[in-house]
Order: structure tokens, then C-alpha cells, then sequence
């Protein structure tokens, strides 16, 4: 082992260099010593080459000489990506280091802050890992996770010339593979099955992180608004106060920087995938001027090659593609992936999360790079599902499954999207944005960019989810939507004749939006002007289509501190009164992709059954302000054609006021085999509160029937103006 000589941290055997880009080798040894460098290549055969083929055997021999400081450097000429591997020795008076199993492929930076992060350990067990572990021209930088040498170690106030921990890890090394980033992992794994080139991951990532400790101290100084924000946060130290620092480590200005950033300094890579995360969730402003000054700053450290990936491109000649080495100064291409969707104390209106993902969206139409966003609303997973599509009157029995970051949907996503932004392949360059708007008649005509071979509806349904839009009031209504041809989509209101403004999957829980192109990348969330105005919050239940959905029960300030809060796959309707069994009916609806079939017994009260919505999670945003509307509506139809009388409770009769239960009138459902639309006037059950305003808290739809036994459909329940 040398004992002097020291080579870069990221510099080491298994490692993959950039293509096309000279590899600048660093390192130190005594002052004013000769380095000597061998290069030699091997071919991927394993076979032995005649000694007049140039292109393998020791291609490079050159010597450098190192600086009063002890530092050397030395650049190799840019290499074809190839499967050959190579082997660089390094020696220095009686000292030497040999570098193996060196390639020559695509490298790219996995980044960001993002709650959600996960290694593979914790998202595959060891045998999957091991089934898995198959590739051998994938590989992994890793480094200390948080950029320490130990826990006992502190952040340093100034840029760190090292990495710690630095290693190289073979994507066919399953005892080493459960400690890579999940995302990063697949990543690799299908860009080389797409390329058929080597492709190395740098992970820099550290989840819950603030943006703030990603950024150049340099930055941070010159900046007034961004070391305000900081000061607010309590996290700001200079030189003179950095020991002042206490428990906080990562959250200091720069610190992860200085650590896990500043070390990479020259390393050519082709891009950076960025994980949005939370911590900065509540200064949407503020998120995107930093993330904006942390792109100018990673400029700055990396290298990119100019030239296209002579490989990659459908066409080139190969043998006249030669390789410059030269630079695309400042060009280096950034994938933005949004947050998923979240829910927290501090965000009571439910849209801090829309506000928050639009602020990167919105800087990717700012900078002129090379650049593409990935939103992952559609990535919310549920852990299991209950195989039994009903609900029943103890709802006790109902699973409710944890949801599960889809890591691997996110890596195959931002896989597509390198392809069509990088490597010239027929793909997006990013998810699908509305380009164009156009007004015909009382409808909104919406275009999209990265369209691919169309648009369409994720999943098995046919309703379009997500989109509102408003009138002139400003108050925005969920809004119907209609895919025309696969390029455009029609947005609507029948109550709107003149809309002003439209939105799409804009608040903080939107995973139900469900808009996406040919390639599933989903499109991007988005309000076409900035014009103050009331939102719309998501009521999926009024269609009667779901029987479950992603919900949090219970909001607490962990929650908030974490970024998420616990989404659980929960029931969307409740029995409230009476046995019951609610279903799906795909058949027979009047809109939407079901409606609900209710099989009800009598209940000791005389109502057969009481079913409603459950209003009361913490991430429904709740109460919900009637005050613009007169009537509710619903569609009753009644299949076995015995008389029915169904009336609207508000409030609960489960609480000590017993004046907190408001009744409607009743409507009588004839006996016929026809869908029937039962109207009930908001002001007859719903009264005002203080701030005059008509607030809905609690509802419940009951049925009473002479007969024991029937049953009832029910859908399409809308709020409506007279």
C-alpha cells in the first residue's frame, strides 16, 4: 500500500469515466517528485491481442511532476465508451498504485433531498437483491451519507478537497448492493439496457435536507434573500460563529456542499437527477431562487462533453464521429423530479405542496439548458390491497395499508426522459406541459408538449381527474375533461358559460390526477395564470366511483417535520346506520368509471340505511364551504322498485350536542328502472355559522324502506347553483 502517494477520492478501481471527456487524475505526493501514469486497455474478450494492435496494450505512458504543495494532475485523452476495460498504474519513487477494472460509459449524478429516498436494503430483501445483482457494467459511487468521516466528526465551514467513505460498487456485488439508492439502481440498470453502455450513479443524496446546505457558501453570501431565510430558520453561521453550531451538522449554509459537492470538483458526468424534497416546502419563492443558484453553483463543478453520444445517435458514422474532448461549458442537463403528494398541520388550505412543486416547474422554463421535470403524483403506491371490492358495515375489517414510493416507476421515468433530452432517442425530453390554451365557446381547448403517441387516462377508467376551472368569480369548480384525438384535451363546466382560468392536479393531495402520455409520464401540474382566486379542493367521492383512496387519518406536527404524513389506503364511504354492503357497479352508472350499489337491512330506527362520505381525515382539507351553492344534488336507482324515502343529514348524532344534527327533507324514489335525480335545498340542512358562511362538515345520505331488505344505486352527487 502506498504510504505518500494519494490519488483523488473518486478516483479508484471499478470506477466508470465519462465518455468523450478528458479524465483529469489528481492526486499528491513529496514536492517537486516525478509521477509516472501507464495506461493500458484490455479487451472485453478476454483474449490476447497481437502486440502491433494499437488499440490495446499500454495505449498511454507520461510522466508529470508535482508542485511545491505536493499536488499533481494529469489529464487522460477522452476514450470511446466501450465494455474494454482498463487499467491505470501510478507510481511515484517506490511507491505504486494500480487502478482496475476501469470503464468507459455514461455517468450520471443522482442528487436532492427528497424524503422518500430508500436503499435497496430497505425496499428489497437480501434474496431479491441477490437475483438482481446480474450486471456488471452498472456502478455506484458511494460516500458517508452524510458526508462525515464519523458521527463524532463536524461539518467544516470550508470546501473539502475528499470525499469520505469513497467507493466503487459493481452492480453483480449483491453483499455490497443493499446499501445503493434504490432509484439510483434501477436507473442504471435500465439505461444500460437501453444504451448497451457501461453507466456509473454518484450518489450524492441525503433525505429531509434543507436546500440551503446543498448551496455554495459563496452563493449564500451574495445572496440577501437567500441568507435572510436562513437567519428566519435559525441555521445561519459565518467563519466566526460555524462552532456555534450546535446539534444541527447538515443544516448549516453549505455544509453538505463543502462535504459531498465540493470534492467532485472536474469530474465529467452527463447529467444530474434532482429529488425535490420538503424541508423548504412552506417558501415556494424562495425554493426556486435557490434551486436555481444550486444549478448555477454544480455548473460549476461538474464537466460535460460537448459532443453527442456518437453511439446513441440513429445514423452517425461512426468511424467520422470523432471525439473532441471539448467542454459544453455551463450546459450540463438537469432532471427535476417534483415531490410526491403530501399532507401536513401547516398546510390548511391544501395547496403549499401545488405551490411548491410549480415553483421548479416554473424554473425549468427559466434556464437555458438542457432541463426536463418529472412530477410522481401517479407513484403513490398502496403496500396491499384488499382483494375484497366492497365495504361492510364494520368497517374494522378493512385493510389499510401503508402507501409506498414506487422507486422503480420513478427510475424507468427518468430513464424515458434522458433518452428523448440526451441521447436522440424517439422519447420525451420531459412530462407532458400545457402549451397552448385556446377558447371555443364555453370550452377550454388545452394542448401539450412531449405528447408522444398521445394522451390518455392512467389505469382502467375513462373519467379524465384533476382538472378545474372558474368563471369569473375566480372560484374554481372541478371540471370536465375529455381527450380529443390524443393531442388536446377539452376542459368544462356546464354552470360556467365564460371560464377564465383552468388547473390541472393543483393541490397538495393529487395523486388522482390521472392525465399522461403514451410513455406514462404524467403531466405536469399546472394553473394558467397567477390571478387571486378561491381553489378547489379534490372530492372524489362525489363521482361514487371509489371505494378507497389515499388518505391520512390524523395530522400531527411530526408529520409536518417529516414532510409527509402517514397515507394509508382508507375507505372513502362509511356505513354509518343499518347492516350494509356497499360495491362497485361498472354497468350502471350515470357518469364517471361505477357507481355505488348499497344492499341495505332495516335498522332498529326505521332507516334502513345511513351511508356518507368520510369527511373527517386530516388530509380532506376540511370543512367544506357551501356558501356559493343552493342544492345538492344526487342520482338515485332503484332496482327492486319498492318506495323509498331518502333525506340528507349534516352534522353527527354522535356528539353531545344534540342540536349539531341537521336534517333535509325527504324525497321519495319512485318504483321505477330508471335513474332518478333527487334535488335538496343547502339551506334547509345546513345553516349559517358565524362568518356567515354555510360550512359542511359531516354528511349522510339515509334511506328509509317498509321492506326489510332492497337495495339502491347511487351516484353523481353534485353541488349546484339555482
Amino acid at each position: 500500500m502506498a504510504k505518500h502517494l494519494r490519488l483523488s477520492s473518486y478516483s479508484g478501481s471499478s470506477m466508470i469515466i465519462q465518455q468523450q471527456l478528458p479524465y483529469v487524475l489528481s492526486g499528491s505526493y513529496r514536492s517537486n517528485s516525478d509521477v509516472k501514469f501507464e495506461l493500458e486497455r484490455f479487451p472485453v474478450s478476454g483474449k490476447t491481442v497481437s502486440p502491433l494492435d494499437t488499440d490495446y496494450g499500454v495505449i498511454i505512458s507520461s510522466q508529470t511532476k508535482c508542485g511545491e504543495d505536493g499536488c499533481f494532475s494529469i489529464e487522460l485523452p477522452p476514450l470511446e465508451a466501450s465494455f474494454d476495460h482498463y487499467s491505470l498504474t501510478i507510481s511515484a519513487g517506490k511507491e505504486i498504485i494500480i487502478i482496475e477494472e476501469i470503464l468507459v460509459g455514461e455517468v450520471w449524478v443522482f442528487a436532492g433531498h427528497a424524503e422518500h429516498i430508500t436503499k435497496l436494503a430497505q425496499s428489497l430483501s437480501h434474496q431479491k437483491i441477490t437475483e438482481y445483482a446480474n450486471m456488471h457494467y452498472i456502478r455506484f459511487l458511494t460516500q458517508a451519507e452524510d458526508g462525515l468521516k464519523n458521527k463524532r466528526d463536524s461539518y467544516s465551514c470550508d470546501k473539502q478537497v475528499n470525499l469520505n467513505s469513497a467507493a466503487w460498487v459493481c452492480g453483480d456485488d449483491a453483499d455490497r448492493l443493499g446499501n445503493i439508492n434504490t432509484q439510483a439502481y434501477f436507473f442504471a440498470r435500465a439505461l444500460l439496457q437501453e444504451l448497451k453502455l457501461p453507466v456509473a450513479v454518484i450518489d450524492v443524496s441525503m433525505a429531509a435536507s434543507f436546500i440551503h446546505s446543498w448551496l455554495s457558501r459563496e452563493t449564500i453570501e451574495q445572496s440577501t434573500e437567500i441568507k435572510s431565510v436562513i437567519e428566519k430558520y435559525g441555521f445561519y453561521r459565518d467563519e466566526n460563529t460555524w462552532h456555534m453550531a450546535g446539534d444541527w451538522g447538515c443544516h448549516l449554509p453549505g455544509a453538505l456542499y463543502n462535504h459531498k459537492i465540493a470534492p467532485l470538483t472536474g469530474l465529467g458526468i452527463r447529467g444530474v437527477i434532482w429529488l425535490q424534497g420538503m424541508k423548504d416546502r412552506l417558501n415556494a419563492d424562495y425554493y426556486r431562487t435557490c434551486l436555481k443558484q444550486l444549478i448555477y453553483d454544480w455548473q460549476r463543478v461538474f464537466r460535460v462533453p460537448a459532443d453527442k453520444p456518437r453511439s446513441q445517435v440513429p445514423g452517425t458514422d461512426l468511424a467520422e464521429a470523432g471525439i473532441t474532448g471539448r467542454e459544453n461549458d455551463d450546459q450540463c442537463a438537469w432532471l427535476l423530479q417534483q415531490c410526491p403528494p403530501a399532507a401536513c398541520p401547516s398546510d390548511q388550505d391544501g395547496f403549499i405542496q401545488a405551490e411548491y412543486i410549480e415553483a421548479v416547474s416554473e424554473l425549468s422554463h427559466q434556464l437555458n439548458l438542457p432541463i426536463a421535470v418529472l412530477p410522481v403524483y401517479n407513484l403513490l403506491q398502496a403496500e396491499a390491497t384488499n382483494t375484497d371490492d366492497s365495504l361492510v358495515s364494520d368497517n374494522g375489517n378493512n385493510s389499510q395499508p401503508r402507501y409506498i414510493f414506487d422507486q422503480k416507476a420513478a427510475a424507468d421515468a427518468s430513464k424515458q426522459i434522458a433518452l428523448g433530452l440526451l441521447y436522440h432517442r424517439k422519447a420525451s425530453c420531459s412530462s407532458p406541459e400545457c402549451s397552448s390554451i385556446e377558447m371555443v365557446g364555453s370550452k377550454m381547448l388545452l394542448s401539450f408538449s412531449n405528447a408522444a403517441e398521445g394522451l390518455k387516462i392512467r389505469g382502467n377508467g375513462n373519467r379524465v381527474r384533476g382538472f378545474t376551472i372558474c368563471g369569473e368569480d375566480r372560484v374554481f369548480r372541478e371540471a370536465q375533461a375529455r381527450i380529443l384525438y390524443g393531442v388536446r384535451v377539452m376542459v368544462w363546466h356546464d354552470e360556467i358559460s365564460s371560464p377564465q382560468a383552468v388547473s390541472y392536479a393543483y393541490c397538495s393531495m393529487n395523486y388522482q390526477a390521472n392525465l399522461v402520455n403514451s410513455e406514462q409520464l404524467p403531466v405536469v401540474p399546472f394553473r394558467s395564470d397567477r390571478v387571486k382566486s378561491v381553489y378547489s379542493q379534490p372530492l372524489e367521492w362525489v363521482h361514487c366511483d371509489n371505494l378507497r383512496a389515499l388518505a391520512v387519518k390524523k395530522l400531527t406536527e411530526l408529520d409536518c417535520r417529516s414532510g409527509s404524513g402517514d397515507i394509508r389506503l382508507l375507505p372513502v364511504w362509511e356505513i354509518k346506520e343499518g347492516e350494509a354492503e356497499v360495491k362497485l357497479d361498472e354497468a350502471n352508472k350515470q357518469e364517471g368509471d361505477a357507481s355505488l350499489l348499497i344492499k341495505y337491512k332495516a335498522a332498529s330506527s326505521g332507516a334502513a340505511v345511513k351511508i356518507g362520505p368520510v369527511l373527517s381525515y386530516g388530509s380532506m382539507i376540511m370543512p367544506y364551504d357551501l356558501s356559493l351553492y343552493d342544492q345538492i344534488l344526487l342520482d338515485i336507482f332503484n332496482p327492486d322498485r319498492q318506495m323509498k324515502q331518502i333525506w340528507l343529514e349534516s352534522g353527527s348524532d354522535k356528539t353531545a350536542d344534540s342540536d349539531s344534527l341537521k336534517l333535509s327533507s325527504r324525497q321519495t324514489v319512485i318504483g321505477a328502472l330508471r335513474w332518478q335525480t333527487l334535488s335538496f335545498s343547502i339551506k334547509d340542512f345546513i345553516e349559517l355559522d358565524s362568518e356567515n358562511k354555510r360550512i359542511l362538515r359531516d354528511l349522510s345520505i339515509c334511506l328509509a324502506d317498509s321492506r326489510a331488505n332492497g337495495s339502491f344505486y347511487l351516484d353523481n352527487i353534485r353541488f349546484i347553483r339555482s
